[in-house]
This record gives C-alpha cells, sequence and structure tokens, in this order.
C-alpha cells in the first residue's frame, strides 16, 4: 500500500508541475512540492477514516461538515497562542488537526457543489 501512496504522490506531483510551468505560476517548485505533500497527506487520512466509517460523511450536510472547521480552528487556535514554545507534540497535534480541516473543507465543497 506504501508503494501505492508514493506512486501516487509522484503522479500527483508531476500534474501540478505540468501545470504550474503550462500556466506560467509564480510558485517555486518547492512551494508546489510541498503543497502536493500536503494535501496529499490530508487524502492519506481521508482513505484510513473511509476504511472505518464508509462515507458517513454523505450523510451529513455542508453546514455540518463546517461545524467541525470551527471547532479544530479553534483548538488550534487556542494551543498555539499560549505564552510558551510548542513542542513537538504541540505542532504534531495542530498539523493533524489542520489535515483535518483541509478534509472537512473538500466535504463541505463536494456537498454545496452536489456531488455527494
Amino acid at each position: 500500500m506504501l508503494e501505492e501512496h508514493d506512486t501516487t504522490r509522484q503522479c500527483f506531483d508531476q500534474l501540478t508541475k505540468e501545470l504550474t510551468t503550462a500556466s506560467g505560476s509564480p510558485i517555486s517548485e518547492e512551494d508546489r512540492h510541498d503543497y502536493v505533500n500536503t494535501i496529499m497527506d490530508a487524502f492519506e487520512i481521508h482513505l484510513d477514516r473511509e476504511r472505518i466509517r464508509h462515507a458517513l460523511w454523505k450523510d451529513y450536510s455542508a453546514a455540518d461538515q463546517v461545524r467541525p472547521i470551527r471547532l479544530k480552528a479553534d483548538r488550534i487556535t487556542r494551543s498555539l497562542e499560549h505564552d510558551h514554545v510548542p513542542t513537538q507534540e504541540h505542532i504534531d497535534n495542530a498539523v493533524e488537526e489542520l489535515l483535518d480541516i483541509i478534509n472537512y473543507a473538500n466535504f463541505a465543497i463536494r456537498k454545496l457543489r452536489g456531488q455527494a
């Protein structure tokens, strides 16, 4: 399964490279690559959770998808706003919550577009 994910990342990376080049985009190679990796990290979380939940998100409205975004954003903000230097645990937790937000936003967009 890991090899499939690597191949998917490579294909997505190549596709975005072609799109970036064709559009004359000012996005640097490093920024493009990092963006692809972030989106793929969110997609891998989606795949993992779909194995357990079997597309239950489709039973809920776009508004229902947005509520967890607000909750997760509030948690991240509160966690990172304290006067302390974030520990690796804080950073890892914030990253996981942010990847979840990407997925919830994707679900909400798909619901609004009538795709689910």
